[in-house]
């Protein structure tokens, strides 16, 4: 796997053998290797939003943006949505009234399908775990669904991703169970403390499988 990317592992097993893991989702988690993930993506792009939010039920997304809205009063604040896929979190921040929001994703497909959305000032193709677009400090806010789990992103990219977020500005991320006991620790190595965290369900009718969190960066 590419640095950072997240193998399956047995500590995934539980979380793997939910419903929607034998979804498309299912598979998402189990790729290796970032041209495997973006020729899944391309294939996928199409019948992304109807597989995960209608078939799988899937509400991280929107719970998410609500918790940011909930601690950013300024809605002019720029916000960088990390694994933006097909706009769902540019989407339902725009509900809340943000304005200013950039998107990052391995699709190029998912990214066209965001821009028609009309969420995002700004959308790039960019691999997460590499070099990204973007100057340290470029955003008030983060947000991220569906990228910390099992086979996407774990504790190696938080740092360069936290350091995206201006000090003082805070940021609001899905974390997967498989990932978290490894992701938490580094929040606070690179510079982001955590004010929520809240094991939550982020699937219609299922247990809580994964943390919602919400971080003011320091430094």
């Amino acid at each position: 796997c590419p640095a950072g990317r997240v193998p399956p592992t047995d500590a995934a097993a539980r979380f793997e053998r939910a419903p929607i893991a034998r979804a498309p989702s299912g598979r998402a988690r189990a790729v290796v290797g970032t041209a495997a993930a973006a020729e899944l993506y391309a294939r996928w792009a199409a019948d992304y939003d109807r597989d995960v939010f209608e078939v799988a039920g899937v509400t991280g997304t929107r719970q998410i943006a609500a918790l940011l809205a909930d601690h950013v009063d300024d809605r002019t604040a720029t916000v960088i949505d990390l694994g933006c896929g097909t706009g769902a979190a540019g989407r339902h921040l725009r509900e809340h009234g943000f304005t200013t929001i950039d998107g990052v994703a391995l699709s190029p497909e998912m990214l066209e399908l965001a821009r028609a959305t009309g969420a995002y000032r700004r959308l790039e193709v960019a691999d997460l775990t590499r070099s990204l677009p973007f100057a340290p400090a470029s955003f008030d806010a983060s947000i991220a669904a569906g990228v910390f789990t099992a086979g996407h992103l774990g504790a190696s990219v938080v740092a360069p991703l936290v350091h995206l977020v201006r000090p003082g500005g805070v940021l609001a991320w899905v974390v997967a169970d498989p990932v978290w006991p490894s992701v938490a620790p580094e929040l606070r190595r690179a510079g982001a403390d955590p004010r929520v965290t809240e094991h939550a369900s982020i699937r219609r009718d299922a247990p809580p499988e994964a943390w919602l969190v919400l971080a003011r960066v320091t430094g």
